[in-house]
């Protein structure tokens, strides 16, 4: 049961079924573009959420004005974009080298 709540398991399954739905449209060129903004979307939004794309005396002064509740639950937001992401990637960049 606890692979079915891992956000990884979730992504591959995402994946999979865009990966279907262009298959049975005949269009697994289409499968490739919907994947990669899909999961590159999502990699983007958890590192935006990190807050990994601002500047040090940006991070610093976040560091200082938010409590570590805040700062382990937007961590862990973070962390289910990243998670979500990956497979969706890792499935475009197989697509890609199979030269479909």
């Amino acid at each position: 049961m606890k692979l079915l709540k891992s956000y990884l398991f979730i992504g591959f399954v995402t994946g999979l079924i865009v990966v279907l739905i262009s298959l049975i449209m005949n269009h697994l060129p289409l499968a490739k573009t919907i994947l990669g903004y899909f999961g590159g979307g999502l990699l983007l939004m958890g590192a935006v959420y990190s807050g990994s794309m601002v500047g040090g005396d940006r991070m610093r002064a976040n560091t200082y004005s938010e409590d570590r509740v805040d700062r382990i639950s937007r961590i862990n937001v973070s962390g289910i974009f990243l998670k979500l992401g990956a497979p969706n990637l890792i499935l475009c960049f197989v697509l890609f080298y199979l030269k479909v």
